[in-house]
């Protein structure tokens, strides 16, 4: 089994107190074995994190986990757009974006499943970009998997939501 779990990225690389123990949880609750992402190196240090918030929880709790997604010395030997080549700014509209996006997804998500199959332990969390859910989760079962996407998604509105909360804890207003 792997359980999909859709994310804004943010949430892999920013340490969210409330996604972090949602994901403690949810490897608790299913018994997770294995853990997966969609990141790789690359983009960590893009970031300026050492590891991702799935990475930490994954060593906290001792489950074996992988960077599924290529880094961009293997797009360019690929064919794959690089982080920085995947930017709006550098199409025409938003309808030549949306087929890009489409093609780089059909160029790395089998690179994801390679990279699954080589570490893949039974019941795993596998943690993506919530644009995935279908088309990745779709290829899993294409592969013999049984997969169930989680129980919610982290989305751009939660990263808002918690960003809030935290800023009003940070400066409360008194009365």
């Amino acid at each position: 089994m792997i359980y999909l779990l859709g994310v804004y990225h943010p949430f892999q690389t920013d340490e969210y107190p409330e996604f972090m123990d949602y994901v403690r949880d949810f490897c608790q609750t299913h018994d997770i074995k294995s853990m997966g992402e969609e990141m790789s190196y690359d983009c960590l240090r893009y970031a300026k994190k050492e590891r991702s918030t799935i990475k930490i929880v994954a060593d906290e709790h001792s489950i074996p986990h992988a960077y599924c997604d290529p880094g961009e010395e293997e797009r360019q030997h690929k064919g794959i757009k690089t982080f920085s080549e995947h930017n709006r700014l550098y199409y025409n509209s938003d309808e030549e974006f949306e087929s890009a996006k489409i093609q780089n997804f059909q160029k790395r998500e089998p690179i994801w499943l390679e990279n699954i199959q080589k570490k893949f332990i039974s019941p795993m969390l596998f943690v993506c970009g919530i644009d995935h859910l279908l088309s990745f989760g779709s290829r899993l079962e294409a592969n013999g998997f049984r997969v169930q996407q989680a129980d919610r998604r982290w989305e751009l509105e939660d990263l808002d939501r918690l960003i809030l909360r935290h800023a009003q804890r940070a400066n409360p207003v008194g009365d």
